[in-house]
């Protein structure tokens, strides 16, 4: 399987999501131009991809990522390519009769259902593959969040959450539209810690020490399955922090109190960070199973 990587986004879950497919199945990764270079260039999380042409390419293509900026690459290849699509945001009216040639593939049921219901379009679904990679223990004191610093994050919740008392370390890449609009009259600047690389190692470096992971996604019209922030948190062993909108509504794979903690506002994440929650890590640590276990290379034969 060859991996097409259409997108600008250096970081996020896109990025992720095609680093893991690549590491789990040994597949290359390309982006599409208009001449082939021997060169790699570095993706993250260990992978490289090469630039190329499409007709310098044999074998099964399939497109981990698009954004609206390269939609009109997508009429490069051939009608059943796959397709991934990540969340809602991605197919618009506008849009739709551009993805119905491809053959679409989405990580998360409420996506499928989605696009279904929506637009008519068909979907495989397919699980989330994780690149198990090694990590290391130390003391568990902290609460991080690792999300993108941006508005469908919601860390406007956690610097609430501060301002109450917790003491949540944000690491991530900034959308600075975010921080101007939503985060200039919280404490942003006392809690951000930084950017990280894009490798293994740096997610070590800071999920090894945290106890808790606080994640307050909320995507209109997705949720209830999991993001490579979830499974990064449960391979790490620490006990992850949802809002109530991520699952609300759907039929989702998290509960509250026995493989996560669900809040629906800052008043409930500063206090569930004060207490002790045994088995919880335990339970989670089911959920990461069939991320492990998902074959992706079914694809190549379809």
């Amino acid at each position: 399987m060859n991996l097409f990587y259409l997108a600008a986004a250096s970081y996020g879950g896109w990025i992720t999501f095609t680093a893991h497919l690549a590491l789990k199945h040994s597949w290359p990764v390309f982006r599409l131009k208009d001449r082939s270079e021997k060169r790699s260039r570095p993706l993250g999380y260990g992978v490289s991809y090469r630039n190329t042409r499409l007709s310098d390419i044999s074998g099964v293509c399939l497109i981990t990522a698009i954004d609206n900026r390269n939609l009109h690459l997508l009429a490069c290849f051939p009608t059943g390519t796959w397709l991934v699509l990540h969340d809602p945001t991605e197919i618009t009216k506008k849009t739709v009769s551009v993805f119905q040639k491809f053959r679409l593939i989405t990580i998360r049921q409420s996506v499928k259902e989605y696009i279904k219901e929506k637009y008519d379009l068909d979907s495989v679904f397919l699980l989330h593959p994780f690149h198990s990679y090694p990590i290391s223990e130390e003391s568990r004191t902290e609460a991080v969040s690792i999300n993108r610093i941006d508005f469908d994050k919601h860390q406007d919740i956690v610097l609430r959450a501060n301002q109450l008392g917790a003491e949540i370390k944000l690491y991530g890449s900034i959308n600075r539209l975010y921080v101007f609009h939503k985060l200039k009259d919280l404490p942003f600047s006392d809690s951000y810690k930084g950017s990280f690389p894009k490798s293994f190692d740096a997610l070590n470096n800071i999920l090894s020490r945290a106890k808790f992971v606080v994640d307050m996604s909320q995507i209109k019209k997705d949720g209830g399955g999991s993001q490579y922030t979830f499974l990064e948190a449960i391979h790490h062993g620490c006990i992850l922090v949802l809002h109530q909108k991520w699952v609300e509504g759907f039929e989702s794979v998290f509960v509250d109190r026995k493989n996560c903690l669900i809040v629906s506002d800052e008043k409930e994440l500063a206090e569930v960070l004060t207490q002790e929650w045994p088995g919880i890590t335990e339970h989670a640590r089911l959920l990461l199973e069939p991320h492990l276990a998902v074959d992706w290379g079914r694809l190549t034969t379809s």
